[in-house]
């Protein structure tokens, strides 16, 4: 009976992985749809190919995600370029090892972010900016910025994202000694 089940279990695994296109698939089929459409549908590919590289690959092509900002801006669509230049500055803080970059590159696109009315792209973009502060062991600004993501993560609803900017505000104020 054990091994029936073991072999059920076996078919089961290999028939859903089977099915499941590999992130390199998506991204080959992402880029032809990229490169067939233009405007708002070619951005809605683009964002979608972003996300994949972002989620599911060790984010080996950052010039990717770096174009759909640029195509982003240029289509006016703030809140996909906040996204993805929040990701740009994770990659750079956490992946790279150079949060100096991902503090120049939140610094350099405030403005900008600050146009969007999405408050969860604004959400993660300055989590993602408290967190480079944080690296380059600026911990007043980091706090600030913090608050701020905490605020937008509140008013987008999006309780995640506010449990990371109290989680990652904590552990600053006790890095600063101000312990519970």
């Amino acid at each position: 009976m054990k091994i029936r089940i073991l072999i059920l279990f076996f078919f089961t695994t290999l028939i859903v992985f089977a099915q499941a296109p590999n992130s390199e698939e998506k991204i080959k089929e992402l880029k032809v749809k990229v490169s067939q459409t233009i405007a708002g549908e070619k951005l809605t590919w683009m964002d979608s190919l972003s996300k994949v590289i972002v989620t599911e690959t060790n984010y080996i092509n950052d010039s990717i995600v770096r174009e759909t900002v640029t195509y982003a801006m240029e289509l006016d669509s703030i809140r996909v370029a906040t996204w993805h230049i929040a990701n740009l500055i994770y990659f750079q803080n956490n992946r790279a090892g150079d949060p100096k970059n991902g503090n120049d590159i939140f610094i350099d696109f405030l403005d900008n972010a600050t146009q969007t009315n999405s408050n969860h792209a604004l959400a993660k973009y300055y989590i993602e900016g408290a967190d480079s502060y944080y690296f380059i062991e600026y911990f007043d600004e980091s706090i600030r910025y913090f608050n701020i993501a905490e605020e937008y993560a509140r008013k987008a609803k999006n309780s995640r994202l506010e449990g990371l900017a109290i989680r990652y505000k904590g552990g600053t104020l006790s890095f600063q000694g101000a312990f519970a």
